[in-house]
């Protein structure tokens, strides 16, 4: 029962993230394409400085789902792989087999 609500937790909580993660690519977007064109004060111009962080956001959530497709790719070719192999991997013997040898 106790790990039951753990994993209803963790998809609730795995949801959640998804849900910001998206909201923040989002609305950096939208900021970016709204701010791209702005009258800059000069160095110390907030709107530059929210648009580096709105660019930095972006980037990093796209290195994240890069990092997880490369993942994924890695564990299918992974699978298929051991799938693949699995007569060699086990070394198919007659006693796994379990043949009966009369003499």
């Amino acid at each position: 029962m106790r790990e039951k609500n753990f994993l209803q937790f963790n998809r609730i909580i795995s949801g959640a993230m998804s849900i910001v993660m998206i909201a923040l690519v989002l609305f950096s977007v939208v900021f970016i394409a709204e701010e791209i064109g702005h009258d800059c004060s000069g160095e110390d111009c907030p709107i530059c400085e929210s648009l580096e962080q709105c660019r930095k956001a972006v980037r990093c959530v796209g290195e994240i789902f890069t990092s997880i497709i490369l993942a994924t790719l890695f564990m299918v070719a992974m699978t298929l792989v051991i799938t693949e192999f699995r007569s060699v991997l086990l070394k198919r013997t007659l006693v796994s087999q379990k043949v009966r040898m009369n003499d």
